[in-house]
């Protein structure tokens, strides 16, 4: 009550977590990103989609990521995402028949500060933008847009819905921009160096 009445809600709950094999992630790590990545989401979602659905209206706007889809050597955060994108399914199909519509963006590579960093100081194996369908990463307005739309009414009849927003990245492979796909340990294949 604290806020008034709710009609939009986009919720960005995300950490990253670090490129590395599942045998060395933390499991400290693990904990850490399903709880700020999945439960933060759930929690937002509970305390305001219950109040639209008791007032009849509202839009919901999680936010996943393009690892959701595909394979990614960030296995915490990709599942974690892929639990966001399952969730909005199911919010979806639990509050649509109380005029609340739940839908997900999953954006791509996104050109965001972090991201700017890592292309300059060459974290990433390759420029993520090489491997998308346009050739290029997503720009933050592009996946803004994405957002506006699910919310406004001019998206009234979608519900459960995940929208990709990704360049065409996930058309294209989600491992290029990591160095491909490891070998297994104890067939000691081509380094990725």
């Amino acid at each position: 009550d604290e806020f008034g009445a709710v009609h939009g809600l986009v919720v960005a709950a995300a950490i990253f977590q670090d490129v590395m094999p599942p045998d060395k992630l933390p499991m400290a790590v693990w904990d850490r990103t399903l709880q700020v990545n999945l439960t933060g989401t759930y929690l937002a979602n509970r305390a305001f989609g219950s109040r639209m659905a008791k007032r009849g209206a509202g839009s919901i706007v999680n936010i996943a990521s393009i690892a959701a889809l595909g394979s990614m050597p960030v296995h915490a955060y990709g599942t974690s995402k892929a639990a966001v994108v399952h969730l909005t399914f199911n919010l979806a199909g639990e509050w649509g028949r109380a005029g609340v519509r739940v839908n997900c963006v999953s954006p791509g590579s996104t050109l965001v500060p972090r991201v700017e960093e890592r292309l300059k100081s060459g974290r990433y194996a390759a420029d993520p933008g090489t491997f998308t369908a346009l050739g290029r990463i997503v720009r933050p307005n592009e996946v803004a847009e994405a957002i506006e739309f699910l919310v406004s009414d001019r998206a009234s009849a979608i519900t459960g819905v995940n929208l990709v927003v990704d360049a065409g990245w996930h058309v294209a492979g989600t491992w290029a921009q990591h160095g491909g796909v490891r070998p297994a340990p104890s067939q000691g294949g081509p380094s990725r160096a």
